[in-house]
Parts: structure tokens; sequence; C-alpha cells
């Protein structure tokens, strides 16, 4: 193997890191479905259904009201939920 083979397999190796790290970043990935397919259904929990936009317009709420609490920007915060669609929220 070249040097031109290594260097294009570092390279590959530290896009699919990007890439797996963006996905893993919930917020991240959230944000650009409901920019990209905001009517698309994301959350089916029995008869609830969320698309992308409705998804992402209760996640800000939630987050609005963090901060309205005194939660800011690094402070950390415990929810413990069972696992539901209020727990995507």
């Amino acid at each position: 193997m070249g040097t031109s083979f290594a260097l294009r397999w570092m390279s590959l190796q530290k896009s699919v890191q990007l890439s797996l790290l963006q996905m893993l970043d919930l917020g991240t990935t959230l944000l650009g479905a409901a920019e990209r397919y905001p009517d698309r259904e994301a959350v089916v929990d029995g008869a609830t259904r969320w698309t992308y936009g409705g998804w992402f317009e209760c996640v800000r709420q939630v987050a609005g009201g963090l901060v309205e609490a005194g939660l800011r920007p690094g402070d950390h915060l415990v929810i413990v939920l069972k696992n539901r669609w209020q727990m995507a929220a």
C-alpha cells in the first residue's frame, strides 16, 4: 500500500468518525431532519404520532421551559422516564 492509499484511508476514517458523531448527536440529527422533512412521520407510540416539525417544536418548547426554570448551557440535568415518546422530547 502506498502513501496515497494510506492518506485516503485516514481521510475516510475521519469522515466516518465525524458522520458517526453527528448521528449520535440527537439534537443535530433532529434539527437537520426537521429542516429537510418537516412533514414526515418521526415518532410513533400507539395513537401518538409526531412529524419531525412537530417533534422539533415540542423539543423547542421543553428547552424554553428549562431555560425559564434557570437551566443554562453546560448545566447537568437528569430525567428518568419510561420508554415512551415523551422521552424523545
